[in-house]
């Protein structure tokens, strides 16, 4: 656990929105995202397309 306060993006309801995580500190400090209450779909990886999958957590390692 870290002390660092959440995050808080404010969106539309029934829109869809692109993130974009970038993680450079992945190596010494991996990081979890999860948005509560909502699935997401991971398009791409490392820069290259992916077959979407849905997913509830992401978890960014180096």
């Amino acid at each position: 656990m870290t002390n660092t306060p959440l995050e808080i993006f404010t969106v539309t309801p029934g829109r869809r929105y692109r993130f974009r995580m970038i993680n450079a500190f992945a190596s010494v400090c991996p990081a979890q995202i999860t948005i509560e209450g909502h699935s997401m779909t991971v398009i791409a990886t490392d820069g290259e397309p992916v077959h979407p999958v849905e997913v509830n957590t992401i978890i960014s390692f180096s």
